[in-house]
């Protein structure tokens, strides 16, 4: 039998693969799945609840992806949607409520618990990893200039790094450090 992870994770492909057909935009492979693979990393680095990581890296962006809500509120959004989707499977209300708090808080919101912490990490390593993303967005969607776009970019990556945790400032500085020197000359 397929554990409830993997059916979410099915569940979640399906409403990306949806979207794509609106959007042109592979939210599953371009972000989801790289904030799940850090999640899960960390998970077992920190020695954090996996599943409740596991499907709230999955589906901390779920109301985006769904377009349901404002953007700015889709961590608000997502929690509900989360724990609608989760209730259909039956999954212990205690646990639904670990997972809809780390979707909740994944933005900008305090963080309460370690597996809150590795969501939000996760998200910001979802840009490190897929760095032509963050300049689709200054160039694809704003259609600014090269100086602009490149800035904007800048502007976000500084941000995203000040937005992890103390634990992953630390664990992946360098890796920060690499990325700006490489795009910026600098670090």
């Amino acid at each position: 039998m397929d554990s409830i992870v993997e059916k979410i994770k099915e569940e979640m492909i399906q409403i990306s693969d949806n979207q794509m057909q609106e959007t042109n935009y592979d939210d599953w492979n371009n972000h989801i799945k790289l904030v799940y693979k850090n999640a899960h990393e960390l998970a077992i680095d920190r020695n954090a609840d996996v599943e409740i990581v596991d499907l709230a890296a999955i589906l901390h962006d779920v109301a985006r992806v769904s377009k349901y809500g404002p953007i700015e509120e889709h961590h608000i959004y997502g929690a509900k949607m989360a724990g609608d989707i989760l209730k259909k499977y039956n999954y212990p209300d205690e646990r639904i409520e670990l997972v809809k708090n780390c979707v909740l808080n994944h933005t900008d919101n305090p963080k309460n618990t370690v597996e809150e912490e590795i969501i939000a990490d996760a998200d910001v390593l979802a840009h490190f990893d897929n760095l032509s993303m963050l300049f689709y967005i200054p160039f694809g969607k704003m259609k600014l200039p090269f100086a602009e776009s490149k800035d904007f970019v800048k502007r976000k990556l500084e941000f995203d790094y000040k937005k992890l945790s103390p634990y992953g400032k630390e664990k992946f500085k360098d890796r920060y450090d690499q990325i700006m020197k490489t795009l910026f000359g600098y670090c």
